[in-house]
């Protein structure tokens, strides 16, 4: 009998042990960088769902070339899977452009999330493939946001566009991930100082712009870009 009690004893204390283990092994990822408890330790964002079979670390133009947006550092991707952990589901907006797809690799293992902005800045991340959508606050993600929405260069002119005349410019709009509103003036602008700006109070996709292409405009050529902004409320 003694010998019985100790080898139950034994068995009682290896399954407590490995059961710990079989939990996390089986614990779903949190967030968008995470994998099962594990941080991410590489991530590139691309316009295209395509993943190039190369990049480049340190050379923006080379990577642009092949359709990437960026290849994040070391503790750009850090920041990020620790921020992950925080992330919520959320259901994707239909009015929510699509801007990219952001890969995430740890080891071997990789998953693709397709990059928008929401109109309360918010950024969210859609399981390529999956139903899950993540949500992350812009002010942690703008290492993968801002390359996005960045000027890349090359656009052409949509058929039928009129060269040398004013036109409604076509939306939809893409408004900025970052809103000038009273906190964010205090936090960039102010020092923390109170702001003597008025905030932001208009959404661009809502607005109405208007654009004149100058004669013998090319994308490609070298050409002055003069802003004019309606202050009126109406």
């Amino acid at each position: 009998m003694p010998r019985l009690g100790w080898c139950i004893a034994v068995l009682v204390v290896l399954w407590g042990a490995c059961l710990p283990r079989a939990c996390v092994a089986s614990a779903r990822g949190a967030g968008p960088f995470d994998f099962q408890g594990a941080l991410a330790d590489r991530v590139v964002v691309t316009w295209a769902e395509t993943l190039p079979v190369r990049s480049f670390e340190h050379s923006v133009m080379a990577n642009r070339l092949l359709g990437i947006a960026a290849v994040l550092g070391a503790a750009e991707v850090r920041s990020l899977a620790v921020a992950s952990r925080h992330a919520q589901e959320v259901g994707w907006p239909a009015e929510t452009e699509v801007l990219g797809v952001v890969h995430v690799f740890h080891g071997e293992d990789a998953q693709s999330f397709r990059v928008g902005v929401t109109s309360d800045r918010l950024a969210l991340f859609a399981a390529v493939g999956g139903s899950e959508v993540f949500a992350l606050p812009t002010e942690v993600c703008g290492s993968i946001v801002q390359p996005l929405v960045r000027y890349s260069g090359g656009f052409s002119p949509e058929p039928g566009m009129p060269v040398g005349e004013v036109f409604a410019l076509p939306g939809p709009y893409r408004h900025s991930p970052i809103l000038l509103d009273t906190a964010t003036i205090r936090d960039r602008l102010t020092g923390g100082r109170k702001p003597h700006l008025a905030e932001t109070d208009r959404f661009l996709p809502d607005e109405q712009l208007w654009v004149r292409l100058p004669e013998g405009y090319a994308p490609r050529e070298p050409a002055g870009l003069v802003v004019w902004i309606n202050a009126e409320t109406s």
